[in-house]
């Protein structure tokens, strides 16, 4: 990626962390409440980590590579404890997000190469002949190829062929998800889907719809998107957080769990931190498709 676009994007991200740090020792401070066992705190820590990776992963395709290959490893190997797969299926879903993304980032048609992981995922109930659950099999598996080798597909691919739009895609739904939350909790009265994630409200959603585009513009600032651009993209983010985040709740409600892993402290599992990149990602593969692939 281009150089000034790395400096800028770390600026940015220094200036976001920074003010809401500041921002939550004040809130904190005003509950009286120690930031040892503040959530917000906690997550903020975790963001700054994050943050730090994808900033690394900006600086070019070789780092970027181990970065979304790491990605799809865990948040295959979350879906697959969702669903509850067999170690033979579990195996499968595991290798097609790195063999996907390895063959994309070799130059092969991204759209060929998601249309094989889509066949590739049908291969083990069929060798296997397994006509009691085969048909089950292969839909958990179809599914955890769209949760999991779709979006970093997308991702690579946005990465390559239009930088600013992946940078704007990093802010977009990282902005949208905190102002989610906090618009969310403070202000929340109404729910969206009760059933599926009964802290999710339209005063969140619009509140994440802010953030977006907040986040789009700082991502956009000087580099060549505009005001239609930054409307369009902090709306195909913010659908597309909202409806990751109540496909994910979906996958969990129906595990009976509420988070899909531990790893992030504050967050849960893999899957609950980038569930908005689950259908944001590939809806910003489409908007670049229709944009005319570049940007």
């Amino acid at each position: 990626m281009p150089t000034e676009l790395v400096v800028r994007s770390s600026l940015a991200a220094v200036a976001v962390l920074g003010s809401t740090g500041v921002t939550i020792v004040v809130v904190e401070a005003a509950r009286r409440r120690p930031l040892s066992t503040s959530l917000l705190a906690t997550r903020w820590r975790t963001w700054v980590a994050l943050a730090a990776i994808w900033i690394l992963g900006l600086t070019s395709p070789a780092v970027l590579y181990p970065v979304l290959a790491v990605l799809g490893l865990a948040a295959a190997s979350e879906y697959a404890k969702l669903a509850k797969l067999g170690w033979t299926d579990w195996l499968t879903l595991l290798a097609l997000p790195v063999v996907g993304l390895s063959f994309v980032s070799l130059g092969f048609d991204p759209l060929a190469v998601v249309t094989g992981t889509l066949v590739a995922s049908t291969i083990r109930p069929l060798l296997e002949q397994d006509v009691a659950d085969g048909p089950r099999r292969v839909g958990q598996l179809l599914v955890g190829v769209t949760v999991v080798v779709v979006p970093v597909i997308s991702m690579w691919v946005v990465s390559q062929s239009a930088p600013v739009l992946f940078v704007a895609l990093l802010f977009g739904v990282a902005l949208s998800d905190v102002t989610a939350f906090t618009v969310g909790s403070t202000l929340g009265r109404h729910p969206v889907a009760p059933e599926l994630s009964p802290n999710k409200t339209w005063e969140g959603v619009a509140g994440n719809l802010a953030g977006a585009a907040v986040g789009v513009a700082i991502a956009g600032f000087g580099g060549g998107i505009g005001v239609a651009g930054i409307v369009l993209f902090a709306v195909a983010i913010a659908v597309g957080a909202v409806w990751g985040d109540l496909f994910e709740s979906l996958l969990k409600r129906h595990a009976d769990v509420k988070d899909a892993g531990t790893v992030l402290p504050g967050f849960g599992g893999i899957l609950d931190r980038v569930d908005s990149l689950i259908v944001a990602a590939p809806l910003m593969w489409i908007v670049l498709q229709l944009s005319g692939g570049g940007l």
